[in-house]
């Protein structure tokens, strides 16, 4: 498990003993040490003068700053005593991290920002949940500062820029044949429109899966995999140049990319983008919402997904000459009660497609056919 969630108890027990006790002992004589060293640096240099003196005390105090600083991180790190926080160990590798972060941001942004400005405009696409404010605001900890709230039109003419297809039949996302399915419509989408494809997933495990996949089937386009085949930088570079691709990207490609006209016109999201239950700052922020009264998934999971969902959709169209198709495999966004709050957070209706991967594959290139002979 790469990021586990540690309370008070586990931190007092087990789980951070051992070498850290003796991390904070070899901290505590650092900064006794530097701040000794520093004391009779300044008592036997205090009737020199010169830059070199003045430099060699910026360095000691720097030493002896830098030195408390840790001390101080380490002891709120294990003591875990502000219930605001949410805490957890991360592992890379042979390398471990201890994390603190706090389950909302409010306190601290009324503090560094909103008590220095008169005024704040916030803007972007992608602040409303459903056509409502109130989970943005809440996160930000802003409800209680009466802000105006106004919601905007998209400028682009969706429902005829861009053709939304959903599939209500199996397999579904954890079913053993997914990935197979989500291969074998990339690779077949691919070669019978000749477009540019933009897969963005919500799992790396998946992404891997669906790479190696696609590499059995062998598409003529270019195969691009976040992290397989290189990283954000180059495989977007790559993904910009001329020619078919398919992208298959995760959480990095779900926002700031930006791929105008013909470098995208086919988005395929995987899955429905729910945050993760398990990782510890979304568990925590689950808790908390049903410890002040209200539900874990309806308050914070569910607005969090749509949220995500509408900025993987703004992928697709940049310009208002941008026209494409969007195909959401995941079948939860017909099947399942909250489906229809995904469905109208964008601003285009889905046309439901229930066969195989070649039934899809086929009607998004009918679409192209089609916008190519209006053209």
């Amino acid at each position: 498990q790469a990021r586990r969630r540690y309370r008070r108890h586990e931190a007092e027990g087990d789980l951070l003993s051992g070498g850290l006790d003796a991390l904070s002992a070899a901290l505590r004589l650092a900064c006794e040490g530097a701040r000794g060293a520093w004391l009779a640096f300044q008592k036997e240099s205090a009737a020199c003068e010169g830059e070199g003196r003045e430099e060699a005390d910026l360095m000691l105090a720097a030493h002896v700053t830098a030195c408390e600083k840790l001390g101080n991180d380490l002891a709120f790190l294990t003591e875990v005593r502000e219930s605001r926080y949410v805490y957890w160990i991360e592992r890379e590798g042979s390398l471990a991290a201890l994390v603190g972060a706090p389950l909302h941001i409010g306190e601290a942004l009324r503090a560094g920002l909103l008590a220095r400005v008169s005024s704040l405009v916030l803007t972007s696409a992608t602040l409303a949940a459903a056509g409502e404010f109130d989970y943005f605001l809440e996160r930000l900890g802003l409800r209680g500062e009466r802000p105006v709230t106004l919601g905007l039109p998209s400028p682009f003419d969706l429902p005829s820029q861009v053709l939304g297809l959903a599939r209500a039949s199996s397999p579904a996302p954890d079913d053993a044949d997914y990935i197979a399915f989500v291969a074998e419509f990339l690779a077949l989408t691919s070669a019978w429109t000749g477009r540019k494809i933009l897969a963005l997933f919500t799992s790396h495990d998946a992404l891997r899966r669906t790479r190696a996949a696609l590499a059995e089937i062998g598409p003529r386009a270019e195969v691009l995999a976040q992290g397989v085949d290189g990283g954000r930088t180059s495989i977007t570079e790559a993904f910009r140049r001329e020619g078919p691709a398919i992208l298959l990207g995760a959480a990095s490609f779900w926002e700031g990319v930006d791929f105008p006209g013909e470098q995208l016109e086919v988005l395929a999201l995987v899955r429905l983008p729910f945050p993760v239950p398990t990782d510890p700052l979304n568990e925590a922020r689950s808790e908390r919402c049903v410890e002040d009264g209200g539900d874990g998934f309806r308050d914070f999971t569910l607005p969090e997904a749509i949220l995500r969902f509408r900025q993987g959709f703004g992928r697709l169209v940049r310009r208002r000459t941008d026209r494409g198709v969007c195909v959401v495999l995941d079948p939860r966004l017909v099947r399942a009660s909250y489906g229809a709050m995904f469905r109208r957070s964008v601003a285009v209706d889905f046309e439901m497609c229930n066969g195989g991967p070649a039934d899809l594959a086929g009607s998004v290139a009918r679409w192209f056919e089609k916008a190519g002979e209006e053209d």
